[in-house]
């Protein structure tokens, strides 16, 4: 696992790379950079299982916009929308899906049934990966 406030860099020089975490990471620091470099000041907050800590974090820092790259609390993909849902009650904007959306996408057969209806085509079940 990478750890708090580790560039990807540092994580790999000292061995500490969760592969399923490198394209968040670059992702990461590609937005901060752009960021910066456009003038803005950023702060960065690895999640690490701990919403007490995020909510420090959302209380002393009054963030204006969260570019929410949460995947996973707990290695449990549900939680995705909570902490999602954490920031619209909070009324903290924040980049991605809603919360009703990151909900739904977990559950493929619903998600297919919605795609469907809309006339859009998907892979059948027996064929998507699971």
């Amino acid at each position: 696992m990478i750890q708090e406030g580790a560039t990807l860099a540092t994580a790999r020089a000292n061995g500490l790379v969760d592969m399923s975490e490198v394209g968040v990471i670059e992702e990461r620091e590609q937005i901060q950079t752009a960021l910066n470099e456009l003038g803005y000041q950023t702060s960065i907050f690895n999640m690490s299982n701990n919403i007490e800590k995020l909510l420090e974090f959302l209380k002393t820092e009054k963030p204006d916009l969260i570019f929410n790259l949460v995947e996973s609390l707990g290695d449990q993909a549900i939680h995705e929308m909570h902490v999602a849902g954490i920031y619209e009650i909070l009324e903290i904007p924040y980049t991605g899906s809603p919360t009703v959306t990151l909900g739904t996408c977990l559950n493929k057969a619903r998600t297919k049934e919605i795609l469907s209806f809309h006339g859009i085509p998907t892979a059948s079940l027996s064929s998507a990966s699971n």
